[in-house]
């Protein structure tokens, strides 16, 4: 569970300088000072993408190998279970849906309308008045504030569990040492 939770952290760091990119040029946009040098520069930001992965093997092995029935604590073992089960596919299933309609809404909307540079990078600060790129660009921005909170949402989730499984193991190691000191 650390190495996914690991995972998301390096999420946030690796994906921030999308985010402040969206958000400046929502202000830009609503001040109607549109700093073009610093919108086309970076708007591959407007197709960047991070989709979540995680390991499950570990989980089907400890569930397939039958470990999943030793954990005595009925509802640690079903939250466990939803967690690689429900939560976490959930999450990767969100970041499919809303990069997949960020791409596609790119290519209607910006990418087929855009000039390029000499290096092929997209210009589209000439685009930013337009109605329904203001929208797109605004609406973007807020899915992807949103995934950033599930993400965290997800982190407080694992934690939760984390914690579960340590009291669960201290207080068996307890009884355990217990039962071997009579």
């Amino acid at each position: 569970m650390n190495d996914v939770k690991e995972n998301l952290n390096w999420s946030f760091t690796y994906y921030q300088p999308t985010l402040d990119y969206y958000d400046s040029v929502c202000v830009q946009i609503n001040e109607h000072r549109i700093n073009k040098a610093f919108v086309d520069t970076n708007s591959y930001h407007l197709v960047n993408t991070l989709n979540f992965r995680y390991d499950n093997s570990r989980f089907d092995n400890f569930k397939s190998s039958g470990y999943l029935r030793l954990i005595e604590n009925d509802s640690l073992s079903m939250y466990i279970t939803y967690l690689y089960t429900i939560f976490l596919p959930m999450q990767v299933e969100a970041d499919n849906l809303v990069f997949n309609e960020r791409r596609r809404d790119y290519f209607t909307y910006i990418g087929s309308k855009a000039q390029t540079d000499a290096s092929g990078r997209a210009i589209i600060s000439n685009l930013l008045n337009a109605p329904e790129v203001k929208f797109l660009i605004n609406w973007q921005r807020e899915a992807l504030e949103e995934r950033k909170s599930h993400k965290q949402q997800t982190i407080q989730v694992i934690d939760s569990v984390i914690s579960q499984i340590d009291k669960e193991l201290k207080t068996r190691f307890k009884y355990e040492t217990k039962k071997y000191e009579k």
